[in-house]
């Protein structure tokens, strides 16, 4: 378990500022829960499922933004079938009253078709079930556990902290303009983007 400070102590020590003058310890620590945000993101990590009720005619639900970063897929029932995603302005290309709409009203599919996300805080499912509650299981990406203090544990695993490293040092060089150095830690990110 890799803690906030030992990261921290590193890369102010890479960039020459082991005191933390130019860089107050709170800034490296906001940078590295960003760029751990962004690893889990744009690795795929830390994905899990999770299951809950759907009520008869209700189309919006809410997320925790939290607890989860994004949400990467929907199934149904207990077959599991797979909703469709779709982006949040497509809905209005569905039918323009589309949130306002059930089954009742005719012309609608009896099942959950498509889901999409609302920013960070909100789910839409359409259309809603009419008379039932239906079971939904959402595979989402958990956020990791965010990075206040030296001794917040990092959520990332061992052989991606490098990467989480070099990135903040890449960050923290170029926010105090030394862009030569900067260059020359980016070099060190070519051999672990090729893998």
């Amino acid at each position: 378990m890799t803690t906030a400070l030992e990261v921290a102590t590193l890369v102010l020590e890479r960039v020459r500022d082991p005191e933390g003058v130019a860089t107050t310890i709170n800034q490296v620590y906001d940078l590295i829960d960003r760029v751990q945000v962004l690893l889990v993101r744009g690795l795929g990590l830390m994905a899990r499922d999770r299951t809950f009720s759907s009520e008869p005619d209700q189309t919006l639900y809410p997320v925790d933004p939290d607890e989860t970063l994004q949400i990467l897929d929907l199934f149904q029932g207990a077959v599991n079938r797979r909703l469709s995603p779709c982006r949040w302005a497509q809905m209005i290309q569905v039918r323009r009253d589309w949130w306002r709409y059930s089954i009742l009203d005719g012309e609608v599919p009896e099942t959950m078709q498509v889901w999409a996300p609302v920013g960070t805080s909100l789910l839409v499912m359409w259309p809603p079930s009419d008379t039932f509650a239906e079971i939904v299981t959402v595979r989402e990406q958990q956020r990791p556990a965010m990075v206040t203090e030296a001794s917040s544990v990092l959520d990332l695993p061992d052989e991606h902290l490098p990467l989480l490293q070099d990135i903040v040092e890449v960050l923290l060089l170029l926010r105090t303009k030394h862009v030569e150095a900067a260059e020359i830690a980016m070099g060190r990110l070519e051999p672990q983007k090729e893998e």
